[in-house]
């Protein structure tokens, strides 16, 4: 909706959830208004699920921007594109592909800022993708059983990853700039079975209930002095959290005073080796130990 010239200036929710509930999961409205902020918009009559407060905030499918937007389709994927600011990769539809250069998306030197669930999901012969540094966004299951992917790199910036964005690539063996992941889904590292470096997350304040299983990590650490642990979400049960995960496995939690009152629901978690700290957790790797 709306464009620079036309920016949209109402925003209005049938009651009752009509809209956008009704939509697709994977589906995203783009809204262009004068300053790409909710503030331009004048209030309609809103329902964004229980709340009636266009304050709270809107539905994950709910994208506002700044600039032009338009839908392009060509043979092999279908995006929207954001003026100069990038794109919004939709769904790519060529599973044969092997590369992926997510800063030039249809040629034309566009880059992806947020990748939409399911993108490249089983794409078993993709075996590297250059990621954009404008990238904010990777939707649940991305990656997924994409069996030919031995390491990818992170964008150099804040990047929020969904639910199982990795999970069933069997090969990796490498994820770099983890420590610029601000949120993480369920599943995200589930069944890497060859996934053996550490997982140094110190952006990450709020734990998911599964992370990793059927993987040779042993090393987690979520938080940092900056930004401290602060929920753990659903149960951390033996064989439930750390499920296959190494026996000697170990979970470092940065909180705010180094202690396991500081997090909401910490007395979930069982059976593990878990150390609470209030220092920064720096994991260092040689080529025959780690500490």
């Amino acid at each position: 909706f709306g464009s620079k010239e036309y920016p949209v200036e109402k925003f209005w929710f049938k009651k009752n959830g009509v809209f956008p509930e009704n939509l697709s999961s994977s589906a995203r409205i783009v809204i262009t208004t004068a300053n790409g902020t909710v503030d331009d918009l004048k209030v309609g009559e809103v329902v964004v699920g229980d709340n009636t407060d266009l304050a709270e905030p809107l539905p994950n499918q709910i994208r506002i921007i700044s600039e032009n937007s338009k839908c392009v389709e060509t043979t092999n994927e279908r995006y929207i594109e954001i003026g100069d600011d990038g794109a919004i990769l939709a769904k790519v539809y060529d599973n044969t592909i092997k590369e992926y250069d997510l800063t030039n998306i249809g040629g034309d030197n566009r880059s992806a800022i947020e990748i939409m669930s399911g993108v490249f999901q089983d794409f078993r012969a993709l075996s590297n993708v250059t990621m954009s540094n404008l990238l904010e966004r990777i939707g649940g299951n991305v990656f997924r059983n994409c069996a030919n992917l031995k390491e990818i790199t992170l964008p150099s910036r804040d990047v929020k990853l969904g639910g199982a964005v990795f999970h069933s690539c069997i090969n990796l063996e490498r994820i770099y700039n983890t420590e610029n992941i601000i949120e993480v889904g369920e599943w995200c590292f589930g069944a890497c079975s060859k996934l053996s470096a550490p997982l140094n997350l110190p952006k990450v304040q709020s734990i998911p209930k599964y992370v990793t299983t059927d993987s040779n990590v042993y090393i987690i650490s979520f938080g940092s002095m900056e930004y401290p642990v602060k929920k753990l979400e659903g149960q951390f049960a033996t064989g439930v959290y750390w499920n296959n995960f190494a026996s000697n496995g170990m979970l470092f939690i940065v909180t705010e005073n180094g202690q396991a009152s500081d997090v909401e629901n910490v007395s979930q978690i069982q059976g593990l080796n878990v150390y609470y700290s209030t220092m920064d957790i720096s994991i260092c790797e040689t080529e025959n130990e780690m500490y």
